[in-house]
């Protein structure tokens, strides 16, 4: 058959289809159905027939004629869409055509993170280990690669902020709508970082349940409590909630049994500096609330990432001493001031890269970046020269003072220009992959990485004579760290690439 006949029968079918009436449908019983149904179905069938007749029946018949004649061009079916437009006009589209960018590089980079984090918490346990991985003593000025990571993860929480958000607008969702989704978020952090700091003021001589097993059950109904995975099946969906339900009732039972060396009552467990997780939570609060307020004003995401920095110092100079119920709850200068500031800095990065202009190149988000992580390290530089003037202008971490802050948003900018570089530039994948991965379940890898040694530690108690993984570190040394840490970052990835998830 040639393709004129092939034509004609495809229009002749098309027109008929389009013209076939619904009298049939008039022949029903309808003592059989009730009269509102009958009625919904004819008028699902007329509307059905409305959106036929604005087939564009010209361009289908043209792209079916070239699409046999795909030997000639090396086309078939796979490489066009039919796309179908707000007015219901159906038309071939190419199947390359440019869909919404993602960044590769910010996940890589919070892959990157998630990856040093693992190994610098390991690697304290390791005897000798230099102190490059370690982190700086209280009072010393200076930072290490141990005290970057946790501002680094902070700074990509802001990054990403403006892209997710975005997306969530792009689906209706009104602005009262998203400032739910921060504080339920945040106070979800809050409540897992609650949790995981307690464990550092455990009883370790007594208790209701031995604390390396509290501590395992306690990271376990975590993961639980906030798991996801695929669930399009009623089946999958019950499950789901079965084991969320379990998560939460785990927390619950390990609340009560939970034994502190101080405390005293019915509940031990008390507020303290929150933990990793916790002052995440706080900052999230914080920043999401700004990147609401300022969405549309870059000029105030960074006045305000400016006035939380003055925060710290305000704090450090006496001035919200008076609020004593805030400071038992948080510290105001380094969490509400500085790690804030760290996260409403991210977002400034994330405007920046994701700012629909028209010179949205590769170019002019290098030369933005670069620009942004200069104004960092220069302000860094000009407050550290106070330093001989008062302790708060110092580099550290353990004060989290501006200073330290600043210079490690400089750093986790200049890295992200280095990724973004070799993943969305060169189009590098084979070496990044993982750590894509990974830092789309980062999260799930931290959490993962204390469960295990915690496993490992109950493994020594309950079946072995000798702590093995502490002689691991005596005869690998950091090596032990090191494979560890690509270990939890495979094991993350490999979560997430299946889609499972920990969603905080």
């Amino acid at each position: 058959m040639d393709n004129e006949s092939l034509i004609s029968n495809l229009k002749k079918i098309i027109l008929r289809i389009k013209s076939k009436p619904v009298k049939f449908y008039n022949n029903v019983l309808l003592a059989q159905i009730s009269r509102r149904i009958y009625a919904k179905i004819l008028q699902w069938i007329n509307a059905v027939k409305k959106k036929l007749k604005q087939f564009n029946i010209k361009k289908i018949i043209q792209h079916l004629g070239a699409l046999n004649q795909s030997e000639d061009n090396g086309r078939n079916l796979e490489e066009s869409n039919i796309e179908i437009s707000e007015n219901g006009i159906y038309s071939i589209v190419p199947k390359n055509k440019p869909v919404t960018e993602r960044i590769r590089s910010i996940d890589i980079l919070r892959g990157l993170v998630i990856l040093v984090m693992v190994f610098v918490n390991d690697a304290y346990s390791v005897s000798g280990a230099p102190q490059l991985f370690l982190h700086m003593k209280p009072g010393v000025d200076g930072m290490t690669i141990a005290d970057w990571v946790f501002p680094a993860f902070l700074f990509v929480v802001g990054i990403t902020m403006p892209f997710s958000f975005s997306r969530r607008i792009e689906k209706g969702e009104t602005i009262l709508r998203l400032w739910e989704h921060v504080v339920k978020r945040s106070l979800i952090l809050l409540f897992v970082g609650f949790f995981m700091v307690n464990m550092y003021s455990i009883d370790r001589s007594g208790g209701m349940i031995e604390y390396h097993m509290w501590i395992f059950l306690m990271l376990s109904g975590i993961i639980l409590y906030r798991i996801d995975f695929p669930h399009s099946r009623i089946w999958m969906m019950y499950s789901l909630k079965i084991v969320r339900t379990t998560g939460i009732l785990l927390l619950i039972f390990l609340a009560f049994a939970y034994s502190s060396r101080n405390g005293t009552g019915l509940i031990q467990m008390r507020t303290q500096w929150w933990g990793i997780i916790g002052l995440i939570g706080w900052a999230y609060l914080i920043s999401g609330t700004v990147y609401l307020l300022f969405r549309k004003l870059p000029s105030g995401i960074l006045g305000t990432a400016s006035l939380l920095y003055c925060v710290y110092i305000a704090d450090k100079a006496g001035m919200f001493q008076n609020l004593t119920i805030l400071n038992s709850i948080v510290n105001i200068g380094s969490t509400l001031g500085t790690q804030s500031a760290i996260t409403v800095s991210g977002i400034a990065l994330g405007k920046l890269i994701s700012e629909k202009l028209p010179e949205k190149t590769h170019s002019s988000r290098i030369t933005r970046a670069l620009v942004l992580g200069a104004g960092f390290a220069s302000a860094a530089l000009m407050l550290h020269s106070l330093s001989e003037f008062h302790p708060m202008f110092r580099i550290s971490k353990l004060n989290a003072t501006p200073s330290w802050g600043l210079l490690s948003s400089a750093i986790t900018v200049w890295a992200w220009v280095l990724i973004y570089f070799i993943s969305d530039v060169s189009k590098e994948n084979r070496i990044t992959k993982i750590l894509e991965y990974a830092g789309r379940n980062a999260l799930m890898a931290f959490i993962l990485s204390t469960l295990i040694i915690y496993g490992f530690t109950l493994l020594e108690i309950h079946f072995y004579e000798n702590e093995f993984y502490k002689d691991w570190a005596d005869y690998m040394g950091l090596w032990r760290s090191l494979f560890f840490s690509f270990a939890i970052v495979l094991i993350a990835g490999g979560l997430e690439k299946i889609k499972i998830r920990l969603k905080l």
